[in-house]
Formats: C-alpha cells, sequence, structure tokens
C-alpha cells in the first residue's frame, strides 16, 4: 500500500522509504544489478536460514 501511495505524487515519495517493494526493486536490480543493501539483506537471510539448520539439527527430541 505504501508503495503505491508513495507513487501517486511528489508530496507523498517519501512513503517509499518505508515501503519493502521498493527497497527491493526502487534501484530496478533487472537493469542494474543487485545493490549494497540487496546484498547484506540476502547474507543475514542465508545466516539466519543456516543458523535454523543447525538448531534444528541439535534438537534432542525422542533420544
Amino acid at each position: 500500500m505504501l508503495n503505491a501511495v508513495g507513487n501517486q505524487g511528489d508530496a507523498l515519495k517519501s512513503l517509499l522509504d518505508y515501503s519493502p517493494i521498493h527497497w527491493a526493486y526502487g534501484n530496478e536490480p533487472l537493469l542494474h544489478g543487485l545493490g549494497a543493501g540487496m546484498w547484506l539483506l540476502l547474507a543475514c537471510i542465508v545466516a539466519l536460514l543456516v543458523a535454523g539448520v543447525l538448531r534444528f539439527r541439535a534438537r534432542d527430541i525422542g533420544r
């Protein structure tokens, strides 16, 4: 919703700063490649995924 409203006029452009859709597609990653912020986000996702898998494998259920 923030992305849709933020694109309606210059007075509402500040709402784009709070839109996850704008965070992901605001700099047109298909044309310009991924920015540093997107690489950081992907690195955090991978780190949390690895931590979750390790924690899940270390559970002590049924032993």
